[in-house]
């Protein structure tokens, strides 16, 4: 099964600096699930391509030895499962 995702923001709500400045650990988390935009947002940024073809991520000649995969337990609209990411795709496939 593959999963398209929705497509990524290039803009964020609050620049770099208000981020780091707002930074805070939080060990009280919510039950409420997330959005499957949220987790697309998380992928994207993790791992994904951006307008270039590139990848969001840096790598040491380019070389991106890994693959990224997302236990699934609690997303809106989407089954709970392990998932592969296709950043160049940017779709999930249920493994």
């Amino acid at each position: 099964m593959e999963v398209k995702l929705p497509e990524p923001r290039n803009k964020g709500e609050m620049s770099l600096e208000e981020a780091i400045y707002k930074r805070k650990s939080i060990r009280r988390y919510t039950s409420e699930p997330l959005t499957l935009g949220e987790l697309s947002q998380v992928l994207w940024a993790a791992y994904g391509m951006n307008i270039w073809g590139k990848r969001t991520s840096p790598s040491a000649g380019a070389r991106y030895p890994f693959e990224v995969y997302t236990v699934v337990s609690s997303v809106e609209g989407l089954d709970p499962g392990l998932y592969h990411y296709d950043g160049k795709k940017h779709v999930l496939k249920l493994i």
